[in-house]
């Protein structure tokens, strides 16, 4: 269970970085891909619009999964930082562990998980956690491979005969 370093893209508009995130699909063939909606909303819509299913918009400021964060941002770092507890390897990457040890917690006044907001962080620090939020929106949703959501929909199916394929 290892993370890729991140590959941060600065300065291109949104054509080139949906391009460069459509080389990447190419690449590694995930079979689920989240993206931020609040900074890359133009991405998302010419990834979908171009046909790719695998593509989800998540929204930092949205309801999580779960009750006991204050909001999706918050249940992703979460459960990124579990995933580490378990066994996860970030990659040699200084600015995404930089991000990662510099965002502040605490529980908000209904005892939510809550994280220090971004704005908080730049006036703090100057800069915003970009790659520690990216991150952590590997973990926004759980995601089944690919080929089990074939087989599922193989089960559904009435004419499903497990001995066909062996």
């Amino acid at each position: 269970m290892a993370m890729f370093k991140p590959k941060v893209i600065k300065g291109k508009d949104t054509v080139a970085v949906s391009r460069a995130l459509i080389d990447e699909i190419a690449e590694h063939n995930p079979d689920a891909v989240f993206i931020d909606l609040g900074g890359g909303a133009g991405v998302y819509d010419y990834c979908s619009n171009l046909g790719y299913k695998m593509i989800t918009g998540i929204h930092f400021g949205s309801t999580p999964n779960d009750p006991q964060y204050f909001n999706k941002r918050a249940e992703m770092w979460y459960r990124l930082r579990e995933w580490i507890r378990c066994g996860g390897s970030l990659p040699e990457d200084t600015d995404l562990n930089t991000d990662l040890t510099v965002v502040r917690y605490d529980y908000n006044v209904k005892d939510k998980k809550k994280l220090e907001s971004k704005e908080d962080i730049k006036k703090r620090l100057g800069a915003s956690p970009d790659c520690g939020d990216a991150a952590a929106l590997t973990f926004a949703e759980r995601v089944v491979k690919a080929d089990t959501q074939v087989r599922r929909r193989k089960k559904r199916d009435n004419n499903y005969n497990p001995w066909d394929n062996m």
